[in-house]
């Protein structure tokens, strides 16, 4: 086995120093310094042309130094280590990269089809589901803010996750949060966004998200599968293709040759008292993200909105954010203490009456991520139609208040022609082009300068 150093990577504090080193042995030593309480992510890879291959192996709040070994190494092969600082203790890096998304068993339902090439930034996510102590702690605060909630939130216990909450309270939970810890939130009722949504049941667009926000969100669609994956293709569940009760808190049923939990039925070990059977945050194994109940307890509401055909329609650019339509619903992911174990598959999306925004019961709960610092969204082109003699018009909408745009045409997708530079940062921009009447096919996309 070869042991390296990689790069260190430093996204959140740009002036800490990491210093991270290597002794090999049967189980190498890895040590980290840096600045004393800085939150540290210890990853390994074993291949460094492949960018989205980092896996957890421990965090740390630095004191002078940590010292630490692989409790895995491979017998053969490389091994190579970097240190993450990390905005917070709570959070894990989900590193970029593709990823085949969808049922790749064709096993599930057909809006899990086709299975389509996904690529998704990096991001930060929440190591375990909000729980009610979270909640309250931002509840409080908030209400005194100016916000309002639908629901107030419920938990078998502190350290539970919360539930009883719809997508509306998650999305103004995440703005509360953001501006409790002095972030930038992400989510606005108006796609200059201007005015921070802090109450009422506004249904909300891909336009109304400062994707590039410091603040908390709800993880898109992709985003959740990916996290859920951990870069590993064609599993079932995060951790494998079966399923027991020492993965996840679920409801075992025989029917699944897949599901081995046993005897059938809720979980034995939480399967008490009154409704609902969670289990506290955290309770299973990590996967290899360092990221906890992926799979179980309750369902996660995410960002999108829920379409049965969109992974027809998809396009195959980056970090998809969902569907633009009219459709209110919203998409919900991971299973719950109340669910079967198909619903924990990493490909289930659940079609249920539960989709509603205003739902809410003791199986719906959430968690949240975080943009990487310097992370740069693009704007976006919409409206378009066609004018007389040939011209197309697009609205450009800019999700990044201080940038400036840069408008292109392409007719193969490879060369990318200028229609328009330095665009001013309004909320709104309309344009037009006129491509020559022999060309068959004309793309556009749009840019932001950092």
């Amino acid at each position: 086995m070869r042991l390296a150093l990689a790069g260190l990577f430093l996204p959140w504090l740009a002036d800490a120093q990491l210093q991270l080193t290597i002794a090999p042995a049967a189980q190498p030593l890895v040590a980290v310094h840096g600045p004393t309480g800085a939150v540290v992510q210890v990853q390994w890879s074993d291949a460094l042309n492949a960018p989205g291959r980092w896996f957890h192996l421990t965090n740390y709040t630095l004191g002078s130094g940590v010292l630490f070994t692989d409790p895995n190494p491979p017998s053969a092969g490389a091994r190579f280590y970097r240190a993450v600082v990390l905005p917070k203790a709570t959070v894990n890096l989900v590193p970029g990269g593709s990823f085949a998304m969808g049922d790749t068993f064709d096993e599930g339902f057909t809006n899990e089809l086709p299975v389509h090439a996904v690529t998704v930034s990096a991001f930060y996510m929440d190591r375990t589901e909000i729980t009610r102590v979270d909640w309250d702690s931002v509840y409080v605060w908030a209400t005194g803010q100016g916000y309002s909630f639908d629901n107030v939130g419920g938990g078998k216990g502190p350290t539970h996750p919360v539930h009883t909450v719809n997508w509306y309270d998650a999305v103004k939970w995440c703005n509360a949060r953001s501006e409790m810890e002095g972030k930038t939130p992400a989510y606005y009722t108006n796609p200059a966004q201007t005015n921070v949504y802090r109450a009422g049941r506004t249904n909300l667009s891909n336009y109304h998200v400062r994707w590039s926000a410091t603040g908390y969100r709800l993880p898109t669609e992709a985003e959740w599968e990916r996290a859920a994956r951990n870069g590993e293709a064609g599993r079932r569940f995060p951790w494998g293709n079966v399923i027991t009760f020492s993965n996840a808190n679920y409801q075992s049923f025989s029917i699944y040759s897949y599901d081995q939990g046993s005897p059938n039925g809720y979980h034995p070990a939480y399967d008490v008292g009154d409704f609902p059977y969670t289990s506290p945050a955290g309770s299973f194994s990590p996967n290899a993200y360092g990221l906890q109940d992926m799979v179980g307890n309750v369902w996660e509401w995410c960002w999108d909105r829920f379409d049965p055909a969109w992974y027809s329609s998809a396009p195959s650019q980056p970090d998809p954010k969902g569907p633009l339509g009219s459709t209110v619903n919203r998409v919900l992911r991971g299973g719950s203490w109340n669910e079967d174990a198909s619903y924990g598959r990493c490909a289930n999306r659940t079609f249920t009456l539960l989709q509603a925004p205003d739902s809410a019961d003791f199986t719906l709960g959430f968690r949240t991520v975080m943009a990487l610092p310097g992370f740069i969204s693009p704007a976006v082109l919409d409206d378009a139609a066609a004018l007389p003699n040939g011209a197309f018009r697009f609205t450009l909408y800019n999700l990044m208040p201080g940038k400036t745009n840069i408008v292109e045409s392409s007719t193969n997708l490879t060369t990318w022609s200028a229609l328009a530079t330095n665009v001013p940062t309004i909320a709104l921009w309309n344009f037009t082009n006129s491509p020559a009447p022999s060309i068959l096919f004309r793309f556009y996309r749009s840019r932001q300068l950092p």
